[in-house]
């Protein structure tokens, strides 16, 4: 590259930044900005920063023009305000047609910039409240366990790619836990449900607890892509006491391919188990309906076009 201050800007340069329409070069704007693969790539448009034909001294033919030029700056100063940072270059670094393609400063520096910080965002976009789902438990005198799942479904693996890497987010909450009759064991059940698992987010690489008690062994520091074929643990529950730890209530999570290009559902799971003895479960039976319902917050578009779809759940 013999891109430098006063130096000519030439075709190898501009292409160096911006790589292949494909690329997967951590280093290369259109692996952040387009397709990437894996936990990158935003899915965009590439279109001016498609890479320019030519060698080292460009002829007129290969020259870099000035709206491939503005377009790759206003591409950075795009990422980076959608990740929740100033704009990097100022309408005096930009050119417009028929001006002169100058060098500007740090433009290595910006994309590595943009790519370390893929995953942050600046402000969330549309959100989606999910219609409520109803998991009858049936507290029959003895030991008890059982689960629910609820199924999120992008239609292509892309999708659920551009969702997440672009800064979505899925919620699971407890919206109610209505015991029926009212009884020790199941005023009990419902308490830990409400308490603990009414608010827990997954995103890409992290996950928040709004209305747990404790934070789990999954943490904070995992999310989305941490996940794989067999199920993780959000959150688990135990209250100890009496009878123990079996008693529980968890929240597990999955995803239906570990290939990160190919899984296209992600999968939570609520599981709950209640030993025979605790509170007297020898003789009392109850109902608990577990109202659930999974939130969708879209990706922002202020600086980002749609690429991605809101899940279908079941």
């Amino acid at each position: 590259m013999t891109y430098s201050s006063g130096g000519i800007i030439q075709a190898t340069d501009f292409n160096t930044f911006v790589g292949s329409a494909s690329s997967t070069t951590t280093t290369e704007l259109n692996a952040i900005w387009g397709a990437g693969t894996g936990d990158m790539g935003y899915g965009q448009t590439i279109g001016d920063t498609a890479p320019v034909v030519g060698g080292s001294d460009p002829s007129v033919s290969d020259e870099v023009t000035a709206p491939q030029w503005s377009t790759l700056l206003n591409r950075i100063n795009a990422m980076r305000q959608h990740q929740g940072a100033a704009a990097p270059y100022t309408a005096g670094d930009i050119p417009t047609t028929g001006d002169l393609v100058e060098v500007v400063s740090n433009i290595q520096t910006n994309i590595n910039a943009c790519y370390t910080n893929r995953h942050s965002y600046g402000a969330a976009g549309t959100t989606t409240n999910g219609s409520n789902f109803t998991w009858t438990i049936n507290l029959a005198a003895g030991t008890f366990t059982g689960s629910q799942n609820r199924v999120l479904t992008w239609p292509s693996a892309a999708e659920m790619r551009y969702f997440f890497n672009a800064g979505g987010q899925v919620t699971f909450r407890i919206v109610s836990a209505d015991n029926t009759d009212n009884d020790t064991r199941g005023n009990t059940v419902e308490s830990w449900l409400e308490s603990n698992l009414n608010n827990i987010t997954v995103r890409a690489k992290t996950t928040s607890y709004g209305g747990a008690t404790s934070y789990p062994t999954w943490g904070t520091s995992r999310g989305r892509y941490d996940l794989s074929t067999g199920a993780s643990t959000l959150f688990n529950y135990e209250p100890g006491g009496t009878y123990g730890t079996t008693n529980s209530v968890r929240l597990n999570a999955l995803v239906n391919n570990a290939s990160i290009d190919s899984a296209t559902s992600m999968t939570f799971n609520l599981y709950v188990a209640v030993l025979q003895g605790y509170n007297n479960s020898t003789t009392y039976t109850d109902t608990i309906n577990v109202i659930h319902r999974i939130d969708i917050i879209e990706p922002s578009t202020t600086y980002l076009s749609k690429t991605w779809s809101v899940p279908t759940i079941t």
